[in-house]
């Protein structure tokens, strides 16, 4: 059996539509008012001084610990050495208590101490 011949016709495709560009160039002629470039400014302004405030902010804040609470770092001179967990400053503690647990293995290096 031969193949069916199919025939197309040039009206049964999609349309060629034209686009008139030059009706659109009439809005675009006017530029950059002086209320535009005002506004602009303001707005940059406004973005710049938020992102600085922001960095302030998190340079400033010092997340609030609640209770206080320490690592323990090592043990030596008599002293148990721990450093802050919220601001990771050392701190030496001249507790006897605390240093013989150390030394009995009760508090190990890396443990969380809560004052």
């Amino acid at each position: 059996m031969a193949t069916k011949r199919r025939y197309y016709r040039a009206d049964r495709g999609l349309p060629f539509v034209e686009l008139d560009y030059d009706g659109q160039d009439d809005d675009t002629d006017e530029g950059m008012t002086e209320s535009n470039v005002r506004t602009g400014f303001w707005a940059v302004l406004a973005v710049l001084t938020f992102g600085m405030a922001l960095s302030i902010a998190q340079t400033v804040y010092t997340p609030s610990d609640i209770g206080g609470s320490y690592r323990v770092v090592s043990v030596s001179k008599g002293r148990l050495h721990a450093e802050d967990t919220s601001t990771g400053k050392r701190v030496s503690f001249p507790d006897q208590e605390l240093v013989k647990a150390a030394f009995s293995g009760k508090i190990k290096r890396g443990d969380v101490i809560r004052s």
